[in-house]
């Protein structure tokens, strides 16, 4: 007798469940059109985004560990890009992006004229003030260096989705005034990526920080619209954790 009650209550469950599942797919397709896909991207521009970096004769690079684009096949990818120099006040001349996709590459020559004061901080330093929580120490840091969002165009390549490859960033600097330049370059991983093609499907990112939020460093909220449109992003909302709007209305945050 036991034994069947143990059956029928297994039975009850399983129907149970199968009851869910079929509401659930009646009510995803009634609302089919709300349904969304948001893309993780690790946060671009906060400190929990990972960061690559090279140094050569006291000048420092540093860009996103990777790449990703999500338009396919894409027409142009952004590579935000920070030049710093740790003791020495130096000249940013140009800038230079080579792009390796699977088959063919690309690349592309900025000439800049900036100047880069010294921080008198190591690589390791620089990092950490990067990835830190002190809003005003990044400020401070991005003054002394030259900060710029670079795109290539990529649309002859006909990435397809999956699509993998290497984005070199080459940087050449006159440091003091000294008649050799400074040629330093680091390598960022890429990928080619798409939302899922389906009727009623919207992708989109949930959770854009503003500069309120410390540790916003590379692509700043006025480029933000901009990098979604270019990347088939159908929607972004606009939103901030406690740490963020709590310097601003703490009145507002329990």
């Amino acid at each position: 007798m036991k034994k069947e009650n143990k059956v029928k209550r297994a039975f009850v469950i399983v129907l149970l469940l199968l009851s869910f599942v079929l509401i659930s797919l009646v009510v995803g397709r009634v609302a089919g059109a709300q349904t969304v896909f948001t893309a993780q991207r690790e946060g671009i521009g906060g400190n929990d985004m990972k960061l690559k970096a090279n140094w050569t004769k006291g000048i420092v690079i540093v860009v996103p560990e990777e790449i990703e684009t999500y338009k396919v096949p894409p027409e142009r990818v952004l590579i935000p890009v920070f030049v710093v120099s740790e003791s020495g006040k130096a000249r940013l001349n140009h800038i230079k992006l080579d792009f390796y996709g699977p088959n063919r590459s690309a690349s592309k020559k900025v000439v800049l004229d900036q100047t880069l004061e010294p921080t008198g901080k190591s690589l390791v330093g620089i990092l950490k003030k990067l990835r830190g929580k002190d809003k005003k120490a990044v400020k401070d840091l991005l003054k002394k260096g030259a900060y710029v969002e670079l795109e290539i165009d990529v649309s002859a390549l006909k990435l397809e989705e999956g699509a993998t490859g290497k984005i070199n960033v080459g940087v050449e600097t006159t440091v003091d005034g000294q008649r050799e330049a400074v040629q330093t370059a680091v390598q960022a991983d890429y990928q080619a990526s798409a939302f899922p093609n389906a009727s009623g499907w919207y992708g989109g990112d949930g959770h854009v920080p503003t500069s309120w939020r410390p540790d916003v460093i590379f692509i700043p909220l006025a480029n933000r619209v901009k990098y979604a449109k270019d990347n088939g992003f159908s929607f972004i909302i606009i939103t901030d954790l406690e740490d963020g709007i709590g310097n601003k209305w703490p009145q507002y945050v329990a």
